[in-house]
């Protein structure tokens, strides 16, 4: 059942615009809570999120990253295969960019604000950076990058497009998905929206590479490592990445 879960999630949820075995000099990600390495927090988080507590990040950082997740996300496992650093998040200043950067953010949207206040449900989604936001933050920093070679400097980058739409949907009620991994929930999903991960009295299952839920919406980082993998080598990406 876990299998089927991450191959309906890596074929639903990402798009490549990648060549079969180049290599490249650097990636740039967009997407949500999916791939978000630190634009939600370099600011400091919002008041009631417990992503930067502990046991986030416990499995390979050894502390909360803003990462959803006990470890690393998809896009550091591409980042480590092609030998390129861990994504900066592209909110941060001052960071050097020309090997790559992270414009996902948690709770982005693939609509805008405005399409949802036209339903009337703009108050039930918590957007902090839609798609065309997130290429607008992509276009302001890329001349300083590239000049007037850009186009001979992205045709050598990969492009990482997603996970995306997950908020627009799913804002106004929460997942119980595949059993948490981390939680105080108890039951049979150990979710509650009341006893996350990170709150008090939460914690992680002894072995979370077993799993494929880490916090009741978002993935282990084991279950983005299969993803990362399925991607760069088959069957996730057709052509792979690498050949």
């Amino acid at each position: 059942m876990a299998a089927r879960v991450v191959v309906a999630f890596a074929v639903a949820s990402a798009m490549f615009v990648a060549v079969s075995g180049q290599k490249f000099n650097a990636i740039f990600s967009f997407g949500d809570s999916m791939s978000d390495t630190g634009n939600l927090c370099v600011n400091g988080p919002p008041a009631g999120l417990t992503l930067t507590q502990p046991p986030y990040g416990e499995t390979f950082f050894g502390r909360a990253t803003c990462r959803c997740s006990d470890g690393r996300l998809v896009v550091d496992f591409l980042a480590e295969k092609f030998g390129l650093p861990l994504l900066p998040p592209s909110k941060r200043g001052g960071s050097d960019f020309r090997r790559g950067a992270n414009m996902a953010i948690i709770g982005a949207t693939t609509m805008d604000s405005g399409f949802f206040q036209s339903l009337g449900i703009g108050d039930k989604i918590w957007n902090n950076g839609p798609l065309n936001t997130q290429i607008q933050w992509f276009q302001q920093f890329m001349p300083s990058i590239c000049g007037s070679s850009c186009k001979t400097y992205l045709s050598k980058s990969l492009f990482v497009l997603g996970e995306f739409g997950g908020n627009d949907t799913t804002r106004s009620w929460f997942s119980t998905n595949l059993r948490a991994c981390c939680g105080a929930g108890g039951g049979k999903y150990n979710y509650q929206n009341g006893a996350r991960c990170g709150m008090s009295g939460a914690y992680a299952c002894s072995n979370p590479s077993s799993s494929l839920s880490w916090d009741g919406i978002h993935l282990t980082e084991a279950a983005y490592k299969q993803i990362a993998d399925g991607w760069v080598n088959g069957p996730y990406c057709h052509p792979p990445i690498m050949p």
